[in-house]
C-alpha cells in the first residue's frame, strides 16, 4: 500500500495506508519477541523499579492496538508501596499480551478492562487484568497456557499466555485464569517478594 502511494505521489494515500502499516509491525514485533521470550530459557533481570510506570507504559501501547474498538481502561496501583524487584521489560511484556487479549474479547461499545496491582502485608506482588468480555469457559483455563492454543483462530499466535506464565514462573509466581466480577476474564498474578525489593 506503501508502495503505491508514493509510486503514485499521492500524500493522501500513504496518510491512509501508515496506520495499518504500523499496526502489523507491531503484531510482528509483539510475534517475535514472544517467540523469544518463550523458547529461550532465561533468569529474570530483577531489580527495584517504579511498577506503576511499567504498567503504565503497557496501557500506552496498548492504547494505540484499540483502533476499532470503544474501551474504558480502569488503573488501580495506589496500594503499591514499594518499589518490587522484577524484570521490567517481561512485566511489560506480560501486561501488553493480557492487556492485548482483554481488548480482542471486549465488546466493540462499552468495552471495560481493568489492571490491579497491589502488595499483600507479606510483600506478596498481586497483579490482576480483568475484562467485560465473554469469559473463557472452565474447561479452557488450564488448556490456555498451553503453547500454541489459541480461542481467536488465525488471529492469534497461541504464544501470549504461555510467554506470559513462562516470564511469571521465572519469577517465582504464579498465574491463574478466573472469572472477573465485570463477567469477563479474570488472570491473577502473584509474585512473591525477595529480599532486595525496598
Amino acid at each position: 500500500l506503501i508502495d503505491q502511494g508514493l509510486r503514485q505521489g499521492n500524500q493522501d494515500f500513504l496518510y491512509q495506508s501508515w496506520p495499518v502499516f504500523r499496526r502489523c509491525t507491531k503484531r510482528i514485533s509483539n510475534f517475535v519477541e514472544d517467540m523469544l521470550a518463550y523458547t529461550k530459557p532465561r533468569i529474570p533481570m530483577r531489580r527495584p523499579c517504579d511498577l506503576d510506570a511499567v504498567i503504565q507504559d503497557a496501557c500506552e501501547t496498548f492504547r494505540g492496538l484499540l483502533v476499532l474498538k470503544n474501551v474504558d481502561l480502569e488503573l488501580d496501583t495506589h496500594r503499591l508501596q514499594h518499589r518490587p524487584c522484577l524484570d521490567e521489560q517481561a512485566i511489560y511484556r506480560c501486561l501488553l499480551n493480557l492487556l492485548t487479549n482483554a481488548a480482542d474479547a471486549a465488546p466493540r461499545e462499552g468495552g471495560r478492562v481493568r489492571i490491579t496491582a497491589l502488595e499483600s502485608p507479606q510483600g506478596e506482588l498481586h497483579l490482576e487484568v480483568a475484562d467485560n468480555g465473554p469469559g473463557i469457559p472452565e474447561d479452557a483455563r488450564e488448556t490456555i497456557f498451553d503453547p500454541f492454543f489459541s480461542t481467536k483462530g488465525s488471529d492469534g499466535t497461541g504464544l501470549g499466555l504461555a510467554v506470559t506464565k513462562k516470564i511469571i514462573e521465572e519469577h517465582g509466581g504464579t498465574i491463574e485464569a478466573g472469572v472477573a466480577p465485570e463477567g469477563g476474564a479474570l488472570f491473577k498474578m502473584c509474585i512473591p517478594p525477595r529480599q532486595t525489593d525496598s
